[in-house]
């Protein structure tokens, strides 16, 4: 069987993670996806977007308003696909 986590399990397998390790690292859904976003937001110390260098109008389209309203801390923002 395969498929997405329900959200007990994304709950239970966080704070499984948080008691044995530092650092945790989830490449975690998309901006899109409200219903795990809003799930995974309040489990996580803190949130990175990670966007295409040039791509922040999301920013701008209240993406920082949103995670904060699902209890999430959005810590900053990755910038990738930078041109030479």
């Amino acid at each position: 069987m395969t498929g997405a986590l329900s959200a007990e399990a994304i709950v239970w397998l966080v704070a499984w993670l948080r008691e044995r390790f530092d650092t945790i690292l989830i490449d975690g859904p998309c901006v899109e996806d409200l219903g795990d976003l809003a799930v995974l937001a309040p489990c996580v110390k803190g949130m990175y977007l990670v966007l295409p260098q040039g791509e922040t109008e999301l920013i701008s389209k209240g993406v920082a308003q949103n995670i904060a309203r699902m209890g999430g801390r959005l810590r900053g923002l990755i910038h990738t696909r930078f041109e030479a």
